[in-house]
């Protein structure tokens, strides 16, 4: 079912996360350079995407998980530009693109979030929203 692969896709994204930005903090490494590339592409493939496909009803979730999802993205979208925005300046602001920095990292918290409720209501609710 999807959101077992965006489960899975999220333990991977989370380690590659730390090694980029943990692990390798100040000096140059593969996992800085795989990091924004996975979590783009993560993003795209079940972020605003999901929320479309489920808008033009492919499939079903509940709409107030649907929401919060999509509200989700857009705050993390507005922190990811926020953190890049303080990171390019001419005197960067590190303590600013840092907490920018994290908030982008609590998508995948809502994530994980959204899955647990929907898993939830298909096992202990008797839900069908999510089979299609």
């Amino acid at each position: 079912v999807w959101w077992c692969a965006l489960g899975m896709a999220l333990v991977v994204q989370g380690a590659v996360a730390y090694l980029g930005d943990v692990q390798s903090w100040g000096r140059p490494s593969v996992w800085k350079q795989l990091d924004p590339l996975l979590a783009s592409t993560l993003f795209l493939a079940f972020g605003p995407w999901l929320g479309a496909r489920s808008l033009l009803g492919h499939f079903v979730v509940p709409r107030s998980t649907l929401s919060l999802w999509l509200a989700g993205c857009a705050l993390a979208l507005f922190a990811k530009a926020k953190a890049a925005q303080a990171s390019r300046r001419a005197a960067p602001r590190l303590e600013e693109m840092l907490a920018w920095h994290t908030l982008w990292h609590a998508l995948p918290f809502l994530a994980v979030f959204c899955i647990l409720d929907l898993a939830y209501m298909l096992t202990f609710a008797g839900s069908e929203f999510a089979r299609a």
